[in-house]
């Protein structure tokens, strides 16, 4: 059953409230700092398989060029 209106406006005005209040700061001050942190994971968490990608392929050319010499 779909929400008639008044509740919608109703919930709406609540979000609103609250999203004006001391809680919601709050929580907005607290969850800020962690959005760079965050970004750094991402970043290093893609540096780190770039890496671990790239010294697969340097070991496999190596076993290559060992294999022409013998």
């Amino acid at each position: 059953m779909a929400p008639t209106k008044p509740e919608e406006s109703s919930c709406s005005q609540r979000l609103h409230r609250w999203c004006r209040s001391r809680n919601c700061q709050l929580w907005r001050l607290l969850l800020l700092p962690f959005i760079p942190i965050l970004a750094l994971i991402v970043q290093t968490t893609l540096s780190l398989e770039n890496s671990i990608t790239n010294g697969r392929d340097v070991a496999d050319v190596e076993e290559q060029v060992r294999a022409l010499h013998e």
